[in-house]
């Protein structure tokens, strides 16, 4: 009876503890990217923000980009990753994308397919399996796609801005 007692708390003890398992990504350097915005009222009317994100160093990198709404929900389900060439290639969906040695890939939120508005921000991780006493890999810089389409014509801006300053991370 002592056996089977002590066998039942075991299960449940293992049970409990993966079901509050999280994913965790041992990020090597990160930043914060306040400020952005998301919002869709139509095809005609829309604003997405974008990150470059170029890796500086000598070994390819994992990176994740987490972007989240005013309210704390991830964003993730819009995120894509694209590299360029003779035309966009998308090289990810999702958050987590790998970053070649001394390459860029530009992460960014597609349109949303119904109307919405988010006042968000972005958190940046990366990690290198092939350096892990690597501490600065990162540069980037940030912008803010927004289309509005009138009877006169459509104006597509794209305001800028540098991340941590423009300083690796």
């Amino acid at each position: 009876m002592k056996r089977l007692l002590i066998l039942v708390v075991m299960l449940v003890m293992l049970v409990c503890g993966s079901a509050f398992a999280q994913e965790s990504f041992n990020a090597q350097g990160s930043v914060l990217v306040p400020n952005l915005q998301v919002w869709f009222m139509s095809s005609d009317s829309w604003m997405v923000p974008g990150m470059s994100l170029t890796n500086i160093s000598s070994v390819p990198v994992q990176c994740r980009v987490t972007y989240y709404d005013h309210d704390g929900n991830e964003l993730t389900y819009l995120e894509e990753t694209y590299t360029g060439g003779s035309n966009f290639v998308r090289v990810a969906t999702g958050r987590d994308f790998d970053i070649p040695a001394k390459s860029t890939r530009f992460n960014t939120l597609r349109r949303p397919s119904s109307r919405m508005v988010a006042y968000a921000y972005a958190v940046v991780e990366w990690k290198s399996t092939a350096d892990p006493l690597l501490r600065k890999a990162l540069v980037g810089g940030g912008e803010q796609q927004r289309l509005h389409r009138t009877s006169s014509g459509m104006a597509l801006t794209q305001p800028r801005f540098l991340i941590n300053d423009g300083e690796p991370f």
